[in-house]
This record gives structure tokens, C-alpha cells and sequence, in this order.
């Protein structure tokens, strides 16, 4: 047998001309309604503009989570199952409604929670709270914890602690105030961060009114 000479370029196999090969194929006809093609009792959702036209259908017999579609020798789309209540959509629609990259009411959110965290620091009382009297992580979660009917979540105590650095210093009588008084509005079993935002919103409605 002849040596391979160290020149000899070895070609692999195009791994997705391989998974196309391996594929079993079948002619179907997409529905007419439904936009969507048979396979091993499975249905899968196909273009809506292929609606009574005849298909090819590559799919693995032992993994049909999705198949490959071909019109007129072309592969159009890689085809997944349809899941209950699905309505096809064309692909000029989902053109018109690109998905949503970025999430702008979560930015929207955050630039309002930081710039009222500045307002904050800004009518932050310079005047000394006691250490009795102090408002403390541990009391604000356990005033939350009776405000919510529950023990906080991770997120929940994370919230907290961001908002009290930002109030701090603040007596846990003033703190006590604004949650009963949310409470009150809102009743009782909220996520925390309902409650915290009624803590922020008590003490700096006081504070620009002047009041410790």
C-alpha cells in the first residue's frame, strides 16, 4: 500500500452535507390551512407561502425535533414541530416585526431608577441617625418579608439592599410609616420591589418637603 505523501491534503466531510445525506426523504403537500407538512405522525410548521405546493421533507426517523424542507431543489427552511395552538406566519410578516434585540423598557427602567437614586444622594440628610434607631438590611427584609407573606428571594433581598444604600441613613420609624402605608394601598403579598419602591417614593416626597 502506498504512503500518503506529507503533501497529501486530507478533505473531511462537510458536516451539513453529511446530516442532509443521512436524512431519509419524503414527498409531501404543505396544507392548504394549516401551512404544514406530516412526518412520522409529527406536524411541522412550514412557510406559509408553500401552502399547496409539493415539498421534500429530509428528516431523521429517530430525532424529528425539527426537518429540512426543500422547493424546486432548494433548501427554504429548517422546520420545527407545531406546538398547540400555533398560527403559521409568513416570512415577509416576521420582516415587518423583527425581533426585539434590545429590551427597552428594561433600559427605560434602569436610566429612571439611576436617576432618581441621584436625586436621592442629592437630598441625602447629612444629620446623625442613632445606631438604635438606624434602619439596618436585616429589619428592612424582615418589614418586607411581612409585607410580602413570605421569606425574599435572592432578587428580592438584592433589591432591598440597593435601595437602603441609597436612602441610608434612615430611621426604621420612617421606614415603618411608608410600608404600612403601602400596605394600606396596595395590600399585602406583592413582590418586594413594589414595597421598596413605596419606601423610596415615602421618604422623598419627605425629604424635599424638608422633613428628616
Amino acid at each position: 500500500m502506498a504512503r500518503l505523501s506529507a503533501t497529501t491534503e486530507i478533505r473531511r466531510a462537510d458536516p451539513v452535507l453529511l446530516d442532509e445525506v443521512l436524512r431519509l426523504r419524503a414527498r409531501r403537500t404543505v396544507h392548504a390551512k394549516t401551512s404544514t407538512v406530516e412526518v412520522g405522525g409529527v406536524r411541522f410548521v412550514v412557510e406559509t407561502s408553500l401552502r399547496r405546493r409539493k415539498v421534500d421533507v429530509l428528516y431523521d426517523p429517530n430525532d424529528l425535533s425539527s426537518v429540512l424542507v426543500y422547493f424546486d431543489g432548494r433548501r427554504i427552511q429548517r422546520a420545527e414541530p407545531q406546538r398547540p395552538g400555533e398560527h403559521p406566519v409568513s416570512a415577509a410578516k416576521r420582516a415587518e416585526t423583527p425581533a426585539q434585540s434590545v429590551d427597552y423598557l428594561e433600559l427605560l427602567r434602569r436610566d429612571h431608577e439611576r436617576r432618581r437614586t441621584q436625586e436621592l444622594s442629592s437630598l441625602r440628610f447629612r444629620t446623625k441617625v442613632s445606631d438604635d434607631s438606624r434602619l439596618t438590611l436585616p429589619i428592612l427584609i424582615e418589614r418586607l418579608r411581612a409585607c410580602t407573606g413570605r421569606a425574599l428571594g435572592d432578587v428580592e433581598a438584592s433589591h432591598a439592599a440597593a435601595v437602603l444604600e441609597a436612602l441610608a441613613p434612615l430611621e426604621t420609624a420612617i421606614a415603618d410609616v411608608a410600608l404600612k402605608t403601602a400596605v394600606a394601598a396596595l395590600g399585602h403579598g406583592l413582590h418586594a420591589s413594589q414595597y421598596c419602591r413605596a419606601l423610596t417614593e415615602h421618604v422623598l416626597a419627605a425629604r424635599k418637603k424638608g422633613k428628616p
